[in-house]
């Protein structure tokens, strides 16, 4: 249940809990990450492509926030600033060396029942979402993460993203359509794959 506190800091100005944050209100602190929590997951999603990395990366950002809080000198841009930190969140998780790669025993995995199968059909839908996804630019993709898998509004993406609400409303419009071309064209290329194969592979 919210308190007093939480509903008036939910119509606060921004630029008023930014100064009271570092002021050392923790409170306008909690506020704010709650506020634009679900835009950093957006940005890390789209640079990583996993959903639990996005979330530890999202972690790190507010982290990172909350310590250089002080360094902000425009209490408006904190999106952005915000947005920036997410980036080079991510652009550090990339530099790191990858582990090695360990050998599988085929025999060990897992025998092909119908939960299995289920399961890797739904992983291969959610891979070639995401596939179609990184095709998009990069502002339509954050819109699509933010309104579609986070639930945020309309004002809220556009505040995140410094934009007007119909700019918000014509990069979703603009990245439907676009996904479902990009989806469409791959479902016509694996049929008619599948159909390519099969004829080779009837007898003559």
């Amino acid at each position: 249940m919210s308190t007093a506190h939480d509903r008036q800091a939910a119509g606060t100005d921004l630029t008023d809990l930014v100064a009271a944050a570092q002021a050392g209100d923790e409170r306008s602190f909690e506020t704010l990450a709650s506020r634009y929590r679900h835009g950093v997951y957006a940005v890390c999603l789209d640079r990583t492509g996993d959903f639990d990395l996005a979330e530890d990366l999202t972690q790190e950002a507010l982290l990172r926030a909350h310590a250089q809080l002080h360094t902000l000198r425009e209490p408006a841009a904190f999106p952005a600033w915000l947005r920036q930190i997410a980036l080079n969140c991510c652009r550090a998780w990339q530099r790191r060396p990858w582990p090695e790669a360990v050998a599988v025993d085929p025999a060990a995995c897992p025998q092909l029942t119908g939960d299995v199968f289920r399961e890797a059909m739904r992983r291969e839908a959610a891979r070639e979402v995401r596939a179609a996804l990184t095709r998009l630019p990069e502002n339509n993709r954050i819109a699509v993460i933010m309104f579609y898998l986070r639930g945020n509004t309309y004002r809220e993406i556009a505040e995140f993203l410094n934009v007007t609400e119909s700019t918000v409303l014509g990069r979703l419009h603009r990245a439907r359509s676009q996904l479902r071309s990009l989806l469409e064209a791959r479902i016509r290329d694996d049929l008619a794959a599948e159909s390519s194969e099969r004829k080779v592979d009837e007898p003559r």
